[in-house]
């Protein structure tokens, strides 16, 4: 497991064969759940942090 931070911005990333959990929260209450192949990974966080 992996938890990154950027302001109020935490994603935590779970490794499984071939692919990524990918929890994103906003610091207010707000979850996002995705599911990224591994070369998704950086590519799916910036699309996420863009967006929140």
């Amino acid at each position: 497991m992996r938890v990154f931070t950027r302001g109020s911005l935490t994603a935590t990333l779970i490794s499984h064969p071939g692919v990524w959990d990918v929890i994103v929260s906003d610091g207010a209450g707000n979850v996002e759940f995705l599911v990224a192949d591994v070369e998704d990974v950086a590519p799916t966080l910036y699309d996420v942090a863009r967006r929140m």
